[in-house]
């Protein structure tokens, strides 16, 4: 069952851009839903997804409330929500007229206007599919899926032969990192890398024509590691990191040519009775050329009981 919700507004400015849609009352709504609630001792959040495409920008967020996702559809002039069933994912991705969702070992291709089901595509062939194999995120641009799979690394597949064109293990045979997520700029992937071992790389790899072409390091004596469920994106000369809940910007450049890097932490501090309190990113984040965007949330007790809230983060850059 679908549900749609179209709401109209009207941009200050001609064009639409991020920081516009993030300052309508709709974005509010869905960054307040990021604060979560509380059921059986155990915390909800619906922890968006945010897809840019053009001068719109479609965002996927839980519906703990009435089941599936919310797919909300910001666009000049324009709101709409719908509600939608989709299962277990893993990762979700909104491109022109389509929505990409990826499962344990696929992805699946739905058309965007009616929520058909057009394809799906075997990312991991059955003999290899294993815990160890499943994909932990992905991404899209002309007509490739892009998608890491912890220590399996990196596997590219081409939609039009539906064929796997490349894989790569991303070294992670040699030092114990795995690939965790990725993003796919306009010349090169960016993909986090986590690790287990002391002495593993944890850090960003950039990759490009099926070869690593650098690998800058995290200052882990300043910043620590990479987290394992990190969320990137990537626009203009930058990449963002959403790591463990703390977004820590790179200029490309920056991880182009340095073997250890230090992020600029974007911070946004908000005052409540109880205190000051950084914002905590949940899910993805967007950005442009001069500020980053998100829903983060913040956790506190007042009087013995535990406050939960959501609210929007941006942050200049």
């Amino acid at each position: 069952m679908i549900r749609l919700l179209i709401s109209f507004f009207f941009l200050t400015n001609t064009q639409a851009s991020i920081e516009n849609y993030f300052l309508s009352k709709e974005m509010t709504e869905i960054c307040e839903k990021s604060g979560g609630f509380i059921q059986n001792n155990q915390i909800f959040r619906s922890r968006p997804r945010f897809s840019q495409v053009g001068d719109e920008l479609f965002v996927v967020y839980s519906n703990y409330e009435q089941g599936g996702f919310d797919l909300t559809h910001f666009r000049p002039h324009e709101i709409s929500t719908r509600n939608i069933s989709l299962g277990r994912v893993r990762d979700i991705k909104v491109t022109k007229n389509y929505l990409w969702v990826a499962r344990e070992f696929q992805i699946d291709q739905y058309d965007l206007r009616t929520l058909e089901k057009l394809a799906g595509y075997e990312i991991v062939p059955y003999e290899l599919q294993s815990k160890s194999s499943a994909i932990k995120a992905f991404d899209y641009k002309d007509g490739k899926l892009y998608s890491v799979h912890g220590l399996h690394g990196l596997s590219i597949f081409n939609t039009e032969t539906e064929k796997i064109e490349a894989h790569h293990s991303l070294d992670t045979n040699k030092d114990g990192s795995m690939a965790v997520n990725l993003t796919v700029g306009e010349e090169y992937l960016f993909i986090a890398m986590a690790t287990s071992r002391p002495k593993g790389f944890t850090g960003i790899i950039s990759f490009k024509d099926n070869l690593i072409v650098s690998k800058a390091q995290y200052n882990q004596r300043k910043w620590g590691v990479v987290y394992v469920a990190a969320q990137m994106a990537s626009y203009g000369n930058h990449v963002l990191l959403n790591n463990a809940g703390w977004a820590h910007l790179f200029s490309k450049k920056d991880l182009l040519s340095s073997s250890t890097v230090n992020p600029n932490w974007l911070a946004q501090q908000e005052q409540e009775p109880q205190g000051t309190f950084h914002l905590k990113i949940e899910g993805e984040m967007a950005l442009d050329q001069k500020a980053a965007y998100g829903c983060g949330s913040l956790t506190y007790r007042r009087n013995q009981e535990p406050v939960l809230k959501g609210k929007i983060f941006h942050q200049a850059f």
